[in-house]
């Protein structure tokens, strides 16, 4: 539910039961029976990687704008920032044929007013293939206690994004780096983003330093190209065991299919 509280956009609330595509990268999620407010979901683009001969590599979104608007008189609209919210987490994947998302937040929104939400979406169809075997963990209450198994991911030139369908409010992202030669860097190559929107796991960021090995290994293993735009599949291993933001340990070994 959304609930707004004073200000230019009024006082309202909104329990979404529609998701209607906006273009290819947004999500407008409305009440029919209060259609004039709106909680829409935008996709921040990524620039893609250039590759020769004008080809351009795709890259995975890795952002997520959220914006409130009400339609009626007068008409307002708002986006929700980071720097005047207590809590401001979203996640928004397109992929397999189907889409997720939730979203928590608590936002002064100045004139417009104040805004709390907690919503949670799926819409498509679910693939049955597993791209990722094993799983993750943390011996402190970071992942609330959850041993993590994703079964799908989304793949790009500078990373992995991976997540549990048992378990849509918490994505993880993997970005890569260049290699840590170091004897104690282990060969850490990547930084690792927790994104979450459920009420146990706050989102957090890990960096090599905090790891003991933080390590994508990964190979190509084809690619889809339709005129210059190309996307490239990729498999390999994630390996992490690194220390989390309240000292516990955070554990995984995955295969990348």
């Amino acid at each position: 539910m959304v609930a707004v509280n004073g200000g230019t956009l009024g006082s309202w609330q909104l329990t979404p039961s529609l998701g209607t595509p906006v273009d290819d990268d947004a999500l407008d999620l409305t009440d029919p029976a209060t259609p004039d407010h709106v909680l829409r979901l935008i996709r921040s683009p990524a620039e893609p990687e250039q590759r020769p001969r004008g080809i351009q590599e795709i890259v995975a979104s890795r952002g997520v704008e959220l914006r409130l608007a009400t339609k009626s008189t007068p008409p307002s609209e708002v986006v929700l920032d980071r720097a005047h919210c207590a809590r401001l987490d979203a996640i928004f994947r397109l992929t397999h044929g189907h889409a997720f998302g939730s979203a928590r937040f608590d936002c002064n929104l100045g004139a417009s007013g104040h805004a709390t939400g907690n919503i949670e979406f799926a819409a498509g169809s679910v693939a049955m293939k597993s791209d990722l075997t094993g799983h993750l963990e943390a011996s402190d209450a970071t992942l609330a206690g959850v041993q993590f198994r994703p079964d799908e991911a989304e793949t790009d030139p500078r990373g992995v994004m991976f997540w549990d369908r048992r378990h849509p409010r918490v994505v993880f992202e993997l970005e890569q780096a260049a290699q840590d030669r170091s004897v104690l860097g282990a060969g850490s190559n990547a930084t690792l983003r927790v994104v979450s929107t459920a009420a146990s796991v706050k989102s957090f960021e890990l960096a090599p330093s905090a790891c003991r090995v933080l390590k994508l290994d990964r190979t190509e293993e084809g690619f889809v190209r339709v005129g210059t735009r190309q996307h490239t599949f990729w498999g390999g291993a994630i390996s992490l065991d690194c220390t989390t933001p309240t000292g516990g340990r955070l554990t995984g070994s995955l295969e990348l299919q």
